[in-house]
């Protein structure tokens, strides 16, 4: 297995986050800016690579979208935004 680490946090103990365990092929580790407001800590989406899985290029995106309602659809519709400008470029 192989580890893409996603830290959000890092404190005087140490980085908090997420983490991707794969088998697969990590063909590329992808940023996309998921902080909420300016005064914010920056957040990525801590673990957003794509993979070689049997041959089929994948993409896995491995995040914590908060607590609250407002800031988990404000962080889904970021996402979905990146998402539709990525495949936007590709086509």
């Amino acid at each position: 297995m192989q580890a893409v680490s996603g830290p959000s946090v890092e404190q005087r103990n140490g980085h908090y986050g997420n983490v991707l365990l794969t088998s697969g092929k990590i063909l590329a580790v992808n940023k996309i800016d998921l902080t909420l407001i300016a005064a914010e800590e920056p957040l990525a989406a801590p673990c957003d690579a794509d993979l070689d899985l049997d041959g089929e290029t994948v993409r896995v995106i491995v995040t914590h979208l908060g607590l609250r309602g407002a800031e988990r659809r404000f962080r889904v519709g970021k996402l979905l935004a990146a998402l539709t400008e990525i495949s936007e470029v590709e086509s």
